[in-house]
């Protein structure tokens, strides 16, 4: 897995950022094992075996000196203790628009052309994408590896340095006894084309995905630009004609799988069991404010097929399979759809007694999230080794802020297990702390009364208002007004 590295070199003393690959620790070569492998105290002292391409290099590196090039938007790494976070995001995007091992090759031989300099400020130098996709396009073939870059593409004018957040465009000067290698020959005329077909699959073409195994396999189907939206099956593309097989996907269920085909594919919405039951305005309730309604959705909203609590304990358990899936596959989108229903069943069922129900969510779900106290030279694999993130960015802020907002609730409710769950994570538990002190207490106050004084749970409160009735069976009146034109259109 690719990441941006800080390093500091402690032949020179002089700190920089380089591109990174982690590799397993037993597979690295000339490096020694850390002093005591036995787990530490925290996540904040891992560390982990990277590759730097630019230094031909293994390294142990800390763990908040790693950047990683993921699915997931940049801010989930903007965090503290994470400095140039502008270096990432504008490298993200950069790794975003270029998947040419040769852009990456070039970077890597930059890196180790011009980090020589006295440079006081970390940076990263790459050529512009621009160039980058016209070289490929022309089929410029590359210079060995143990060749220097030349002059003209070292030396590029306005190269882009990326430092502390911003992008500026300066000059290189000119290295004083470089020798400059002319580029070999671009192929031009009929073998161009015929090369960049090659080069470049189709993107419309189909690829079979293998889900499950024996009699109950299923074999789905996707192409290639859809299976592009998810950086695990991507990776895992393999074979003409193409198709994928992966062990993991083959521990999966169809029926497990099918959510992940629906979005991907795009046949289906992820909000297709929410349906909004907010009234004329006249009810003030809706608008009223919830203690944990992280993201102020009210009771304006409801959940398909929920008529008792049982039903509720089966969506909770399901959706934290789905949030496992989500990070396994890279859809982010799916994570923080997750997320929403929970906090349309928290709104709506949230009881005193059924606090435990949302701590066993958060409990599930948390190893997807942020390491676990591992031994030292774990895999910090944001998706494929069933762990994530490095630490708690913007994308899962809910649970920081349900769980400040909820503090007293489950402290003085069940609070060995809530003391046991941030025990486990010390930076979640610091992160809930500086939320909490930012929060007004006379207000939550309030709000942690009115939510002890909630009635009981009962079949009335499952019960679908009114205004949703009608609408739902509106729209299930126009759907099959839709399918019966469809019908007669067929027998014309």
């Amino acid at each position: 897995m690719p990441f941006v590295v800080k390093w500091r070199n402690p032949a020179t003393n002089k700190l920089d950022l380089w591109i990174g690959i982690h590799v397993p620790a037993d597979l690295a070569v000339g490096i020694s094992k850390l002093k005591g492998t036995a787990a530490v105290a925290s996540e904040e002292a891992l560390k982990y075996v990277i590759y730097l391409p630019g230094r031909n290099t293994f390294r142990w590196i800390d763990i908040k000196s790693l950047y990683p090039l993921s699915e997931y938007s940049p801010e989930e790494y903007e965090q503290a203790g994470r400095e140039y976070a502008g270096v990432y995001k504008r490298l993200h995007l950069t790794a975003q628009q270029t998947d040419d091992i040769r852009f990456w090759s070039r970077i890597a031989k930059k890196e180790r052309n011009h980090k020589d300099r006295n440079d006081r400020v970390p940076s990263i130098d790459f050529a512009p994408a621009e160039a980058s996709a016209q070289e490929s396009e022309a089929g410029i073939e590359l210079e060995d590896d143990g060749e220097d870059m030349s002059e003209a593409e070292g030396d590029l004018e306005g190269v882009a340095s990326v430092y502390s957040g911003q992008v500026d465009s300066i000059k290189r000067p000119h290295r004083e006894g470089s020798v400059s290698t002319p580029h070999k020959k671009a192929k031009t005329g009929a073998s161009v084309g015929q090369h960049r077909h090659q080069q470049q699959p189709d993107s419309e073409e189909v690829v079979d995905i293998y889900i499950g195994n024996g009699t109950n396999q299923k074999v789905f189907h996707l192409t290639r630009n859809k299976i592009m939206k998810s950086t695990f099956l991507n990776d895992c593309v393999q074979g003409k004609p193409p198709y994928i097989m992966h062990p993991y996907l083959q521990q999966m269920t169809p029926a497990e799988f099918k959510p992940v085909h629906a979005l991907l594919s795009g046949d289906a919405g992820l909000d297709s069991d929410l349906v909004s039951v907010c009234g004329d305005g006249g009810d003030n309730d809706e608008r009223k404010e919830i203690i944990g309604d992280v993201n102020k959705v009210g009771k304006n909203w409801m959940l398909k097929d929920i008529h008792s609590i049982e039903d509720l304990k089966a969506l909770i358990l399901g959706l934290e399979s789905t949030y496992a899936q989500a990070f396994l596959f890279g859809l982010a989108e799916m994570a923080d759809n997750v997320l929403t229903k929970v906090q349309v069943a928290w709104n709506l069922y949230g009881r005193v007694e059924h606090l435990s129900l949302f701590l066993n969510f958060i409990e599930n779900v948390m190893p997807n999230i942020i390491p676990q106290v591992s031994a030292r030279g774990g895999a910090p694999d944001a998706y494929h080794g069933g762990q994530s993130s490095y630490g708690l960015g913007t994308k899962h802020s809910w649970i920081i802020k349900y769980l400040a907002e909820t503090f007293v609730l489950y402290t003085t409710e069940d609070p060995q297990r809530f003391w046991c769950l941030v025990d486990k994570y010390p930076s979640l538990r610091a992160a809930i702390f500086k939320h909490r002190a930012a929060l007004d207490d006379a207000k939550l106050l309030v709000l942690e009364n009115e939510f002890r004084q909630r009635e009981p749970l009962a079949e009335a409160s499952f019960a679908t208002p009114v205004t949703m009735e009608g609408s739902v069976e509106q729209e299930a009146t126009t759907k099959e007004e839709g399918a019966e034109q469809m019908a007669d259109a067929g027998t014309e």
